[in-house]
């Protein structure tokens, strides 16, 4: 599926509880940025707060908290978490986090995650994300100890190979019965919809090429909107626009939960 263009209202009370996707905006904030110390003005404005954001994520972040059912202790896997706020959310719900992200060694499009900066958010926000500091393929994850991947608007921008090897692990860990949660960007200025091929920010994997991974089945994802399906068409896409959230780059945004089965 595409993500629409009008959020659910239950999205926007999730984001409003957790300042998402930006940082609460604090009242007066020259006033309390004057008064009150740096840590307690980051604890205030929220875990969204440190890692700029694409406005799409009002909605990305939301949908992938509520795809599927999240009990205390499962242990789950935000794949390129960087420093966003998601995993931090995650780990105050007492599920056990685990951020894969390689940092600024991504091919020049990450930040300065790495162990410091991860103590010092564990501190703000009293978790205990654990941070893996390489790409998913090197992460050295326990083969089907995890509950649940999540990987919000990462696989657009890793190079093919990066783009199956990441896949692949994110599967192996996975527990029988355990979700991977995407969303991947859908730039509008690349293929299909255009000639070129990538721009700054990366490129249109075929998507749905992941519903036909063995072992796996979709429990949601409209595929007549997902990149590489039979039935995808960038005309019915462009002639529906309207209807569906835009990111700045421009982006649509497509949404996919997979089942692993076997």
């Amino acid at each position: 599926m595409l993500a629409p263009r009008i959020i659910p209202h239950s999205y926007e009370t999730w984001n409003k509880k957790w300042g998402a996707p930006f940082g609460r905006d604090l009242p007066v904030s020259r006033f309390w940025e004057k008064c009150l110390p740096g840590k307690l003005m980051t604890y205030l404005q929220g875990p969204f707060s440190i890692q700029p954001n694409s406005g799409t994520r009002k909605f990305e972040y939301p949908w992938a908290f509520y795809s599927t059912p999240l009990e205390p202790g499962m242990k789950v896997v935000d794949l390129g978490g960087g420093l966003g706020g998601f995993q931090f959310v995650l780990a105050k719900q007492k599920l056990q986090v685990v951020n894969v992200d390689p940092g600024m060694k991504s091919k020049g499009r990450g930040w300065r995650c790495d162990s410091t900066m991860m103590k010092k958010m564990n501190l703000a926000w009293r978790t205990r994300v654990e941070l893996r500091n390489c790409t998913m393929s090197e992460a050295r994850l326990d083969s089907g100890s995890y509950d649940r991947v999540f990987c919000i608007s990462v696989l657009e921008h890793l190079p093919e190979m990066e783009y199956v090897s990441s896949v692949k692990a994110a599967l192996e860990c996975l527990k029988v019965g355990g979700y991977f949660i995407i969303t991947a960007d859908l730039f509008l200025d690349l293929v299909p919809f255009t000639t070129r091929p990538t721009n700054a920010y990366g490129s249109n994997h075929k998507i749905a090429d992941l519903v036909r991974w063995p072992g796996v089945e979709v429990v949601a994802g409209c595929l007549d909107q997902l990149y590489g399906s039979t039935s995808f068409s960038k005309d019915s896409i462009q002639s529906s626009l309207s209807q569906f959230l835009i990111g700045d780059y421009p982006a649509l945004i497509q949404c996919l939960v997979l089942h692993k089965v076997q």
